[in-house]
């Protein structure tokens, strides 16, 4: 942020190379990252090529946190 909470837009950096992070969803081009609420971090997607051999899986981790203190438990 400028001075006063004006905003301004300053020279573009190359943070890192993002190739295979933008791809195609039903022909129109998706982005497939996102920036953290507090602009500190890239969530990133990046498509795995399909394999007749393999399934695409989703791990869905609930209650996370509990699961850690039970299996680390603090001292």
């Amino acid at each position: 942020m400028a001075a006063h909470g004006e905003s301004g837009v300053g020279t573009p950096e190359h943070l890192f190379d993002a190739a295979g992070y933008v791809g195609f969803i039903s022909g129109a081009p998706q982005s497939w990252f996102d920036v953290t609420a507090d602009g500190q971090r890239f969530l990133m997607l990046r498509p795995v090529e399909a394999s007749s051999s393999t399934t695409p899986q989703l791990v869905l981790v609930q209650n996370w946190f509990e699961e850690l203190t039970r299996l680390v438990p603090v001292k």
